[in-house]
């Protein structure tokens, strides 16, 4: 007897994406944490369309991912080194900071590779 199993669809629209990139080449750059606070803006960012950006507080980060507000500050740094997020400070209009995902540059060695 084989089991039925439900696989996942994207095509119900309850998914966001993260480019390979970030796996590929940042993860062990970035860490888990990092990587888990990268998911989590592009969680946010796929609610506003056309600007891969969102308003999410670190404190919002920290109570979604069980983790601590120190600990998002540390990471965010980490994400904004490696050229992975911009960060606009949202103070000035009584809101948290405004994160870009930032567009990810392929190595010229990897535009080479892809023409053999």
């Amino acid at each position: 007897m084989t089991e039925e199993i439900e696989q996942r669809d994207i095509d119900e629209g309850y998914w966001f994406w993260v480019n390979r990139q970030i796996f590929d080449e940042y993860a062990a750059k970035i860490g888990v944490m990092g990587f888990a606070i990268y998911c989590a803006y592009s969680y946010y960012a796929s609610f506003y369309k056309g600007d891969n950006g969102c308003w999410a507080s670190q404190k919002q980060i920290a109570s979604r991912l069980g983790i601590t507000i120190p600990t998002v500050s540390k990471y965010n740094k980490i994400l904004k080194k490696n050229g992975l997020i911009h960060l606009k400070s949202g103070k000035e209009l009584g809101r948290s900071n405004y994160i870009t995902l930032l567009r990810i540059i392929k190595d010229k060695f990897d535009e080479d590779d892809e023409g053999e």
